[in-house]
């Protein structure tokens, strides 16, 4: 169906938008959409702009008189600046009673806990933290009934295995057949240059104590830079009080890659007379 094009401009001209063309020309809009693009023709309806009320009020901080377009949501102020200085003042204002707010919330908020397995205070990072540290937890987690007899169960099938297979070794007995550290070896050299008697790696409770000289019940300990760790001084000073309890004299010699090493050697073997 052809359309007459000066039909349609003066249809356009009267200011009929697309749906009532297409209704008058009994054509669909995208064939009016169309030909208005093909022949560059534009709909007078889009072109009016809408007259926009204009309201008169004054500002609340620096009551100056101003004029704006009325919407949705009635503006106060004249400006921005104006709006951040009247909330400013508010705040300046109300500033002990914020921080009161803010303190009373704050307290509410427990941030302190106590440990599950040490029994210790500490601040919690998350509210579901019921240990201090990765060491309590596995430990806590491994002392419930449920985990234990699971761990029990497994170690006691794997006995079973190294039996079948001919190994009777129930544990470890002695750290002997390890490698001394770096700190560990120079210690020993220097102590069989002095020829003195002593057990390296000698087994006590639970605990390994690096040279014991059995005599006189003395327990040289060489500490490397990982004892420097909050968790292993922790660690160094349960297994102190453990050895003193058993009648040892405990003697720390902390680790430095120099000749005061020897000095220290040196007073030590003087002081308790190993010689």
């Amino acid at each position: 169906m052809k359309i007459d094009i000066e039909k349609l401009e003066s249809l356009i001209s009267e200011g009929l938008n697309i749906n009532e063309l297409s209704g008058k020309l009994n054509v669909s809009i995208s064939t009016i959409k169309r030909l208005m693009y093909k022949n560059k023709l534009k709909s007078l309806s889009k072109e009016k702009k809408k007259e926009k009320k204009i309201k008169i009020s004054f500002c609340k901080f620096c009551q100056m008189e101003f004029t704006y377009s009325i919407c949705n949501r009635i503006r106060k102020f004249c400006s921005k600046k104006c709006s951040l200085d009247s909330n400013r003042k508010i705040i300046e204002k109300n500033r002990i009673k914020i921080n009161e707010k803010i303190s009373k919330k704050l307290r509410k908020i427990d941030n302190k806990g106590i440990c599950l397995w040490c029994k210790k205070e500490f601040v919690k990072k998350n509210r579901n933290h019921n240990c201090c540290s990765r060491s309590c937890s596995s430990s806590e987690i491994n002392s419930r009934p449920y985990n234990r007899e699971r761990i029990s169960n497994m170690f006691s099938n794997l006995a079973k295995e190294r039996y079948k297979m001919g190994d009777t070794t129930i544990g470890w007995k002695s750290r002997k057949k390890l490698d001394p550290s770096y700190p560990e070896k120079i210690t020993m050299d220097y102590l069989d240059s002095k020829k003195l008697e002593y057990e390296y790696e000698l087994k006590c409770g639970r605990y390994f104590i690096d040279f014991a000289f059995k005599e006189k019940k003395i327990a040289l300990e060489i500490d490397g830079r990982r004892h420097n760790d909050l968790e292993i001084i922790e660690k160094d000073n349960r297994k102190d009080i453990f050895l003193i309890e058993n009648g040892w004299i405990v003697f720390r010699i902390k680790w430095k890659n120099d000749n005061k090493h020897y000095d220290k050697l040196d007073s030590f073997i003087v002081q308790f007379g190993l010689e």
